[in-house]
């Protein structure tokens, strides 16, 4: 896991910091990726800039880009990037007075991870959060991912098929996290992972202090239309990225005609996402 600069060059901390933020701010907007993805995600076209373009163009706000390794545990990811930050914040050029979070996909979930990690270690940094923004974030899992789970499980039954149950099960243990929503440590630990929809997903409140947004996406162009709640974002379904029963963010939106990987650098979800940022400089 590693801080990138707009170019995607490796920044090196401490030291790297202030050669590659040269007019940093004191709030921060630290950028995690999904699966399968890097810092780039976050980039538009010059017809439709996406968020790291907004980011760029706002002079109180410093977006800081994060890559990691998405084939490791989400857990795994949550506790590096609570160190990570915690570098950042006590190296940071100037000093800092608000941090926000966003995550598309399984950052959100690497994001609310590393959360839970510093409010427990008391980590300096979790205290200037402001808000944490979640982008397609399977908080109770991808229908995508448990699909998979339940089609590994029948092929191993015929002895036929074995062979490709077993190809389908070397999959990730960061993917399999998707299944449920996984984000500590001991989430689907306690279990075969590779048993069919066995969730063993422990109850992760939203850190308190922190104002949450949750925005989905669904390909449908009318967001309230059956169809669109029902295939969701193709990856995510809205009832997933907004939470679910349990988790109660203080805002959730459902944007139309988005599929899961429009979401980092759509310029109206961009939109969505500056507006939910408030430096504690505005309030």
């Amino acid at each position: 896991m590693s801080v990138r600069d707009r170019t995607s060059d490796h920044v090196s901390l401490p030291a790297g910091l202030e050669r590659a933020f040269p007019a940093a701010t004191g709030h921060l907007v630290v950028l995690v990726h999904g699966l399968f993805e890097t810092e780039r995600c976050w980039v538009g076209t010059e017809e439709e800039p996406g968020l790291a373009e907004a980011l760029e163009d706002d002079p109180m706000l410093t977006p800081v880009a994060i890559r990691y390794n998405s084939g490791l545990r989400v857990s795994d990811n949550g506790a590096r990037l609570a160190g990570l930050l915690e570098e950042i914040h006590a190296a940071w050029p100037v000093p800092v007075e608000s941090v926000s979070l966003v995550g598309h996909s399984m950052g959100g979930l690497v994001i609310r991870s590393a959360c839970g990690i510093a409010e427990a270690a008391d980590q300096r940094w979790i205290d200037d959060v402001d808000d944490v923004v979640t982008l397609g974030t399977p908080h109770r899992g991808s229908p995508l991912e448990k699909a998979v789970n339940v089609a590994a499980w029948a092929l191993a039954a015929v002895p036929d098929t074995r062979p490709l149950a077993d190809f389908l099960n070397t999959r990730s243990v960061g993917i399999k996290d998707l299944r449920f929503g996984a984000v500590a440590d001991d989430d689907l630990r306690r279990t075969d992972p590779d048993l069919p929809l066995r969730d063993t997903v422990g109850d992760h409140p939203l850190p308190s202090g922190i104002r949450h947004h949750f925005i989905a996406g669904v390909a449908t162009a009318d967001p309230t239309r059956p169809l669109g709640r029902a295939i969701g974002d193709f990856v995510v379904r809205p009832s997933s990225a907004t939470g679910g029963r349990d988790l109660e963010p203080t805002s959730e939106v459902v944007l139309g005609g988005l599929r899961h990987l429009d979401l980092p650098h759509n310029p109206v979800v961009a939109e969505r996402v500056m507006g939910s940022l408030t430096p504690r400089l505005l309030r």
